[in-house]
């Protein structure tokens, strides 16, 4: 086992203790050329990142420092240098690379890379900036947070892509805030980074559009990259550059989806993978493009989806994006606007006449509730209605298809009709205890 290895491992098991010695390994190896540690950015299974500078220039860089490795192991730091070692990409948001070197800590070999220093990720940005903290996700700009991010992830993208690298690890940790505090959206400027698993795939970008058949593409590693933003066609062998524009929709979703707590988000994401999150639970509803982009992006068949290039097309009509403002009209007829609706418990005759605050699902509950006695929580609601002749229920189980009965019925003429049941889940207090005390 290698000094840095028997050092992690020493940590997890005596964090304290190690943490010190571990600092003091890197500090050695960088003194010995003339670098001066100053703080730890990351650490992985692969390795570590630290802040580092340099007496000559008197600037900072981040120092990726990864075990030398052989045989299947050792492409993965063949290609990030060769992504990072392509002469223009750092000016295509692409996180600037300076140079290697390889050198011993203790016997081990190791390989270091000087890169741009970049503060946060984007995840800690959103949360941690000094501009609006987790709010700038609902600013209204202009910019808005998204309209400014998202096309330079985008532009990275497009520069990639063009030169035949597909990246397939697409996600919010791996894109960084390259200036270190920013006082205005304006001035974010981001960088991708993490290049360990990007991959050259040249004779499929510059194939005819025949050849982005699935049987006819080539052989890939399957199940790579974080699986929150895995495209689904990484599942198999055969994919391209497409899996990039997957991910990118989930890192739009992120950008315009407001989440108090960051803590939320790995069950957010799993719930939009799922399907059970989407565009109605993003803000800025009035934002055609954000909604027909996302929407774009996240189409499970890879030939549905818009190249880096394509999107960015579509995103420009961002630079002319003037938001609506609301009239105090407006704003009354949102207060106002009731919904009718008839609503019966399941198994019984009687209708009750219901009129709900909104077309969403809540108040739909709320005022079934007042109507039925039953408690919003344990309703099982499908609507009533005449398909084609023959009587049909369709199961209601969010705002959007809330939003559909009222409107549909709304343009039809006819009257919404609900049935409620009473569904009743035996509890695990041991569970519900656990939490409690947590």
């Amino acid at each position: 086992m290698s000094v840095f290895a028997e050092i992690f491992v020493s940590m997890d098991e005596k964090p304290k203790v190690h943490e010190n010695k571990k600092y003091e390994w890197v500090k050695k190896a960088l003194k010995e050329r003339e670098y001066t540690f100053e703080l730890q950015l990351g650490r992985g299974s692969y390795g570590l990142v630290v802040q580092a500078k340099h007496p000559v220039d008197d600037q900072k860089y981040a120092i990726k420092i990864l075990p030398i490795v052989h045989g299947e192991s050792a492409k993965y730091q063949k290609r990030e240098l060769n992504v990072l070692k392509k002469s223009d990409l750092w000016k295509e948001n692409i996180v600037k690379y300076y140079g290697c070197w390889p050198m011993n800590v203790g016997n081990d070999p190791y390989l270091f890379i000087q890169m741009e220093l970049c503060g946060l990720n984007l995840e800690a940005f959103v949360y941690n900036n000094e501009i609006d903290g987790a709010r700038i996700i609902l600013s209204q700009g202009p910019p808005r947070f998204y309209q400014h991010i998202f096309p330079q992830i985008l532009n990275g993208l497009r520069a990639m892509h063009s030169l035949g690298l597909v990246h397939r690890d697409i996600h919010i940790s791996n894109i960084l805030i390259a200036n270190p505090k920013p006082t205005k959206t304006i001035e974010v400027h981001i960088k991708i980074a993490d290049f360990g698993l990007a991959r050259e795939i040249a004779s499929v970008i510059n194939a005819p559009a025949s050849l982005t058949d699935t049987p006819k593409l080539q052989k890939l590693s399957a199940g790579v990259g974080n699986e929150l933003f895995r495209a689904p066609e990484l599942a198999t062998e055969h994919y391209d550059y497409k899996v990039d524009l997957y991910s990118a929709g989930i890192v739009l979703y992120f950008l315009s989806r407001y989440l108090e707590d960051k803590k939320q988000w790995k069950n957010e994401f799993s719930e939009l993978i799922k399907g059970a999150r989407g565009q109605d639970d993003m803000c800025h509803q009035d934002d055609k493009t954000l909604f027909y982009l996302f929407s774009l992006l996240l189409q499970k068949d890879p030939n549905e989806r818009p190249s880096a290039d394509e999107a960015s097309k579509i995103a420009l009509s961002w630079q002319d994006f003037q938001p609506v403002k609301p009239t105090e009209s407006t704003i009354t007829d949102a207060k106002t606007k009731e919904w009718k609706f008839l609503a019966k418990e399941d198994g019984k005759n009687a209708w009750k006449r219901c009129l709900s605050s909104g077309d969403n699902l809540v108040s739909v509950q709320q005022e079934i509730e007042r109507c039925t006695g039953i408690k919003s929580e344990c309703q099982a609601l499908q609507q009533e209605t005449i398909i084609d002749g023959k009587k049909e229920v369709i199961e209601i189980t969010c705002d959007q298809e809330v939003r559909c009965m009222f409107q549909s019925a709304e343009e039809a003429g006819k009257k919404v009709k609900i049935v409620v049941s009473e569904c009743t889940t035996e509890m695990d207090v041991d569970v519900i205890d656990a939490e409690i005390l947590s």
